[in-house]
């Protein structure tokens, strides 16, 4: 989609979606841009949250495996 909205801009005039001004394709590109960070956003989110829940499980199965072993040993 980044790619698309640039190509947007940068497209000789024949070949624009919308013959209408520059501001008009600079919008269009820019709307462009806003859906695809939507988009990255809503999932980059989710998957940032999985891997701190699995960071954090990963650090408390450590901390009991260690304190069983402590607790072995003596």
């Amino acid at each position: 989609m980044i790619f698309c909205s640039l190509l947007l801009m940068k497209l000789p005039g024949k070949f624009r979606v919308s013959r209408g001004s520059g501001k008009k394709q600079g919008k269009i590109a820019l709307r462009c841009l806003q859906v695809s960070a939507l988009l990255l956003l809503a999932w980059s989110l989710p998957q940032a949250a999985l891997l701190a829940k699995s960071a954090y499980e990963n650090y408390q199965s450590k901390e009991k495996m260690a304190a069983s072993s402590s607790r072995s040993q003596f």
